[in-house]
């Protein structure tokens, strides 16, 4: 039985047997075969084996057509035979195909471990070394887990070269330092990511590629911190032969997936070249340089070695997350920009992916900065925090509108170039959050935004140097004619801290005057590059304050309500979705010092406008200095009110549209208060009750044989009767002020004979200043 079993053997396994070592072998191993017999059919056998302890199912059991009889069970029978086969010797060092590899791995080996170990010795076989896999022919090390292995030490650049057969690389579990060679993210399996997230390290730089007619030296090479391409050891020698901007006519001619640049690399002989798009690495062609070569077939040296460049070519890799400071504002924003929304801006997470954000990938080296923020739709419900107002100058496109935010907006996101602030705050009703005035001090200004009373804006950069604000210049031109183009005659001066040197800046429009020195130590010196360097900074973002958003401007709601009325069969684009600054005829002002700014000019003329002219557009506020409304199809009549604009065409508009006052509604005589608004005291007189913190009344007609106009006036008081303003009838001019004497003899109310409480004070003075003969 037994030997029948070893001559199936032999057939089965295709192996020369005999008893005990085969004399050949360098080695040996045991395996375990096992035969097995059917109980009801004694001719049916099988056959299993297995490595020695390993496990039967590995082979299976394979039909063995033996028959000896039956076993003295009656059931089955077996025999269990042990074999001795050679096999070849493992992978050394001394292998040449695997000498490379290890030599790197023998140079990396102590710098990684650090206080861990590693058995990685020329002594040990390769495929015993502590997490090595080797494999292929001929063999090269692919695969390297590390993971969870003690290893104190940091990441050795060596490792990034090994070859592009490392298709694994696990290291994460460790204590590891330093930064991780990019090259290594080119192994299908890693987890290089999780790795450099736990140990807060990235990848290591890239050198660049150096420009010149030598032959770039075999490496990684990295394109102006963009594009990455791995040069390969070659006979063949190959350098950068150039970088070509393609100007497409339209966007929509771009090939998918690529930009409109690429980068050349050509042969060291200049007879053939390849361009590869500069932001993706894709391939855009390959094609004869020299007429000696035009018509020819690349050869095959030159496109394997073009094969082995395009293969590698790739974006660099993005920043990470802890390294770079707009992570940190994204991530201290998130919660509070979210509110039930979600935002996946995590650490773990790399910044590509997040949630509607886009970093610079063609700057040239770090700090790679947001350029664009996208988080329309996103059913964000919270408020737009402050931190998203320190962004950088390259955050050029800002999209925030189809969310339920609240809040106000940081005025510094303004200055992104493509945004949809207007609409998200006209959907949502908010404003640009206010902006902390200049400090007037002898100390440096903080970095941040500042503002100028109400008007300018700049942005104070963190600096080594130090500004402080050294003086308001008011400047007298002879003519408004003289004024310079674009600026006020008004400039605001920033200086170092020092006192050597100062910027003025009209405080207006931010146009820059000059710089020059103030210390006589640095006269006809030139100014110093890092004083330059931070002027310019506080130039580039000078610019005028926002106006208000329409719904918290009282002109605003006025004009509104008149429009529709005023327009007619004409239009009018007074809209809450639109600034008023493009609001049709509109001039507000810009020069006021602070909130609430005011509409200054009315320029209507020939605009088609067929309506009436509303008596809202009477309610408008002293600052309106020019009233044009000629050369529209009007009816109705014209506010008396607006005669009060200093420039006005309303007479010229009454004479051709055969047009008059409106009639002004007398005021009441009683001792309640006057609702503020425009009254005529006994068809004479004309004068306009505020909207005011106290409440005023007609407190007395006043007589006397002299004084202005006829000696006949009328007095208004506060409610209370503690001060009166006594206003000729005839002129409206103001005859006195004074406490009402039938107060001043009761000593009564809180009246004073020396001065009115403020508050009455500039209620009389609205009103006096509002006095005027009605029109004939």
């Amino acid at each position: 039985m037994k030997n029948a079993v070893i001559a199936a053997l032999a057939v089965a396994l295709g192996v020369s047997i005999a008893v005990g070592v085969i004399a050949e072998a360098s080695r040996t191993v045991n395996v375990e075969v096992r035969v097995w017999q059917d109980v009801d059919d004694a001719g049916a056998f099988w056959l299993s084996a297995r490595p020695d302890g390993g496990s039967w199912a590995d082979l299976g059991t394979i039909p063995v057509p033996l028959d000896d009889g039956l076993s003295g069970t009656g059931r089955y029978r077996y025999g269990d035979v042990t074999l001795a086969l050679s096999v070849p010797p493992p992978p050394s060092c001394a292998d040449a195909s695997l000498a490379a590899d290890c030599a790197v791995l023998l140079a990396t080996r102590d710098a990684l471990a650090g206080d861990g170990a590693l058995n990685w010795s020329a002594d040990v076989p390769v495929t015993e070394w502590d997490g090595v896999s080797v494999s292929g022919t001929p063999r090269r090390v692919t695969g390297l887990d590390l993971r969870n292995r003690g290893l104190t030490g940091s990441i050795p650049p060596e490792l990034g070269s090994l070859p592009p057969t490392l298709a694994t690389l696990y290291l994460a579990g460790n204590a590891l330092t330093g930064c991780v060679p990019e090259r290594l993210r080119l192994a299908e399996n890693n987890d290089l990511e999780p790795l450099m997230a736990e140990r807060r390290i990235w990848y290591c730089p890239v050198p660049p590629i150096l420009w010149s007619e030598d032959a770039l030296r075999p490496g990684t090479h990295q394109y102006y911190g963009g594009l990455i391409v791995d040069i390969p050891a070659s006979d063949l020698k190959v350098d950068t032969c150039g970088l070509l901007h393609v100007d497409f006519a339209t966007p929509e001619d771009i090939p998918e997936g690529q930009s409109s640049n690429a980068l050349c690399f050509g042969d060291l002989d200049g007879r053939w070249e390849m361009w590869l798009d500069r932001h993706y690495g894709v391939e855009w062609n390959r094609y004869p340089t020299d007429p000696d070569t035009d018509g020819q077939t690349l050869p095959a040296d030159v496109d394997a070695l073009f094969d082995q460049i395009a293969t590698t070519a790739r974006p660099a890799p993005l920043p990470s997350c802890w390294d770079e400071p707009d992570c940190a504002v994204l991530r201290a924003a998130r919660d509070t920009l979210a509110g039930d929304g979600t935002l996946n801006w995590s650490a773990d997470i790399h910044m590509r992916r997040w949630d509607g954000v886009t970093i610079a990938d063609w700057a040239w080296s770090p700090p790679w900065r947001v350029t664009k923020l996208d988080l329309r739709n996103r059913g964000l419900t919270g408020s737009i925090p402050p931190e998203l107002g320190s962004l950088p100058p390259t955050l050029a496109t800002l999209y925030l509108a189809g969310n339920a935010l609240t809040g106000c907006v940081p005025e510094r996101l303004r200055l992104a170039e493509n945004n949809d602030l207007e609409p998200l705050m006209a959907e949502r009703r908010i404003w640009y959050c206010p902006v902390p005035p200049i400090l007037w001090s002898e100390d440096a200004l903080r970095p941040g935004t500042h503002q100028y009373y109400g008007g300018l804006i700049v942005d104070i950069p963190a600096s080594d140097l130090k500004v402080d604000t050294c003086g308001l210049l008011h400047v007298d031109f002879a003519t408004p004619e003289d004024i310079p183009e674009g600026q006020s005659s008004n400039a605001l001066c920033f200086g170092d801290l020092d006192g050597r040197w100062e910027m003025w800046l009209d405080r207006h429009y931010g146009v820059e005057w000059n710089r020059y020195p103030t210390d006589p130590d640095t006269d006809g010196q030139t100014l110093p590059a890092d004083v330059d360097a931070l002027f310019d900074q506080i130039a580039t973002t000078a610019r005028p304050a926002p106006l208000p958003s329409c719904w918290d401007e009282p002109d605003c709601a006025v004009l509104r309500a008149a429009r529709d009325t005023l327009a007619g069969d004409g239009t009018l684009n007074w809209s809450a979705n639109i600034h008023m600054r493009r609001w049709d005829g509109v001039t507000i002002a810009d020069w006021a010092w602070s909130p609430p700014w005011r509409v200054t000019e009315l320029d209507l003329r020939n605009r088609g406008l067929t309506g009436t002219i509303p008596p809202e557009l009477g309610s408008l506020p002293p600052s309106l200095w020019t009233v044009y409304l000629a050369g529209n199809a009007f009816t109705g009549c014209v506010p008396e009110r607006l005669r009060l604009a200093a420039a006005n065409d309303l007479e010229r508009l009454m004479a051709e549209r055969g047009l008059s006052w409106c009639p002004v509604p007398p005021i009441p005589w009683s001792e309640e208060a006057i609702p503020p608004g425009t009254y005529q005291v006994q068809g004479n007189l004309i004068v306009d009750i505020p909207v005011a913190t106290v409440q005023a009344k007609i407190s007395s007609i006043y007589a006397s044989d002299g004084g202005p106009g006829s000696g006949r006036g009328y007095c208004f008081s506060d409610l209370a009767e503690r001060w009166e303003v006594c206003l000729d009838a005839s002129s409206g001019e103001e005859i006195l002020r004074a406490v009402p004497p039938k107060i001043h003899s009761a000593g009564a109310n809180g009246a004073s004979s020396s001065t009115p409480p403020a508050e009455v004070d500039a209620l009389l003075d609205q009103i006096a200043a509002t006095a005027r003969p009605a029109p004939p």
